[in-house]
């Protein structure tokens, strides 16, 4: 069973949500309802009171003044986060279909995963399994269990190496 951590905590993203409403033209406050607005299409203009202003603003000082804590917290979440994905990471299977040959076009089946990285990036790893004519019914879970231990190996080598 995978256990679903929350999201780390990413600094710049923070700061950026806080800072949004100081550039007004490129915010917008999205609704849900499509009458909320005049043009339709659920897009109003942000507004807040003097009092959020102030609130949101000391929220920016206080982020600014622990950023080295807040980044060294969210070095330390997305080092957990990795270990995590080396012993058990999520795998998704697809066929690629490779069309560069006219004459013999293959199909292969491969598995992805993704690599946590600073400031809320991730990195897709794919790695080849087989041929999609070894393995016909590539969603049972004898081939995901293979899948994910190949990506395993895979992970750790990179990891060992220094690569990731």
């Amino acid at each position: 069973m995978r256990i679903k951590f929350p999201q780390a905590l990413c600094y710049e993203e923070w700061i950026e949500l806080y800072n949004m409403p100081d550039y007004p033209k490129s915010f917008k406050f999205f609704r849900g309802h499509d009458n909320d607005d005049e043009d339709g299409k659920g897009i109003k203009e942000y507004h807040e009171t003097p009092e959020m202003k102030d609130a949101r603003k000391e929220v920016l000082v206080v982020l600014e003044k622990n950023k080295r804590e807040m980044l060294e917290i969210e070095e330390k979440m997305i080092k957990y986060m990795q270990l995590q994905t080396l012993e058990n990471p999520p795998v998704y299977l697809a066929r690629i279909r490779d069309s560069r040959n006219a004459e013999n076009v293959s199909t292969t089946l491969t598995a992805k995963t993704f690599w946590p990285l600073m400031n809320g990036q991730r990195k897709e790893i794919r790695i080849y399994i087989g041929k999609q004519s070894e393995y016909p019914e590539y969603k049972l879970e004898y081939v995901r269990i293979l899948a994910k231990q190949k990506m395993k190996e895979h992970l750790l080598e990179r990891y060992k190496n220094g690569e990731l």
